[in-house]
């Protein structure tokens, strides 16, 4: 009776185990709520850094040096040797002026420099003889003087003559027109038999190396855009070379029209050489260019 009793307690105990381990099976298995998952969130220390801030814009390209070749001397064209497009070196000919009227003046002041030359070593002579009579007393000390004043009249004119003819040889250099820098003819004005004047144009030449950046930059950066800041320069006609320059100066007023700042930055260009063609066709020709 008793093993039956406790065998029944057993039976008791083993069904509520089953009965709770049931509840919380069922509890386990209950749905999840619905949402995002959560977010993972790190955190650092904050600390200052140092960063650029960079201004975009457009300007204009020029040549810092275009000069206009003109006439040194007035006289007729007889050879020209320089065309639209043909780069040049600094020092090459050009064109040729008739220089004939210049050497036959410079051939005539050679021949006045020779004669007065003569007469003075002649006058020497004779003021060196005068000084000697005079201090044995054969002649009077204003016989002297007079061939001492003629003697430094003659040394005057020589040099007035070697004068003219420096002038004369100036003219006849310069009736050789020459490329007073290296760069290339944009313009032939003049052609061969042409007669020209004192300071008649003759040829437009464009310098390719300097080149000068006319860089609008909005008034609001007026503050942080100085003389010295080093600016990036690139060109559509060579956009896979840029260059490096500062900024030379910052005109000090403000465009009326667009309100902005104009930054000039002079640079050298080491463009390929079909860039500088194309560039040397108008001696001051827009060309787009960017500062960061």
């Amino acid at each position: 009776m008793v093993t039956g009793m406790r065998a029944s307690k057993a039976l008791l105990g083993a069904a509520l185990a089953a009965i709770l381990v049931s509840g919380c099976g069922k509890q386990a298995d209950a749905p999840k709520r619905a949402g995002p998952p959560p977010v993972q969130i790190t955190a650092t220390v904050v600390q200052p850094r140092a960063f650029e801030v960079h201004e975009d814009v457009v300007g204009a390209l020029e040549y810092v040096f275009d000069p206009k070749i003109g006439a040194e001397v007035a006289g007729r064209v007889v050879r020209v040797l320089a065309n639209a497009g043909k780069p040049v070196k600094k020092g090459e000919l050009l064109a040729e002026i008739d220089a004939a009227d210049f050497e036959i003046q410079n051939r005539g002041d050679a021949a006045e420099i020779a004669r007065l030359e003569s007469l003075l070593v002649q006058q020497e002579r004779v003021v060196e003889r005068q000084l000697k009579l005079v201090s044995q007393g054969f002649i009077s000390q204003n016989a002297a003087d007079d061939a001492a004043a003629q003697r430094n009249a003659l040394r005057e004119q020589l040099k007035a003559a070697k004068t003219r003819a420096e002038a004369s040889r100036r003219n006849l250099g310069k009736a050789r027109v020459v490329a007073p820098i290296d760069g290339v003819i944009e313009t032939q004005i003049v052609a061969p038999g042409d007669y020209v004047k004192l300071g008649d144009p003759l040829f437009n030449l464009v310098g390719l190396r300097n080149l000068r950046a006319n860089l609008p930059l909005p008034e609001s950066a007026a503050a942080r855009i100085k003389p010295g800041l080093k600016v990036v320069l690139t060109s559509p006609s060579a956009p896979e070379q840029p260059v490096t320059a500062k900024i030379r100066e910052i005109k000090p007023t403000v465009g009326a029209n667009n309100r902005a700042l104009t930054a000039i930055v002079d640079f050298e260009s080491e463009g390929s050489a079909s860039a500088a063609a194309a560039a040397s066709m108008r001696a001051s020709s827009p060309r787009c260019a960017k500062v960061r």
